[in-house]
C-alpha cells in the first residue's frame, strides 16, 4: 500500500514539472484528480515543506 501511494505521488509530481506556471498546471490536471483536489497539491508541490522532504 506504501509502494500504491509513493509511485501515485511520484506520477503527479512529474505531471506538476510537466508545466512552468501554476496557471498552465490547473488548465491541465490530471484525468484521475478531483479539481479541486489538484489545486491542493499544486500549493502542495510548490511549498517549501515539499521542496525540503
Amino acid at each position: 500500500m506504501k509502494r500504491l501511494f509513493r509511485t501515485w505521488k511520484t506520477r503527479l509530481h512529474a505531471e506538476y514539472l510537466r508545466y512552468n506556471t501554476d496557471e498552465e498546471r490547473l488548465s491541465h490536471p490530471p484525468k484521475d484528480v478531483v479539481p479541486e483536489d489538484w489545486e491542493f497539491l499544486i500549493q502542495y508541490f510548490g511549498s517549501q515543506t515539499f521542496k525540503v522532504t
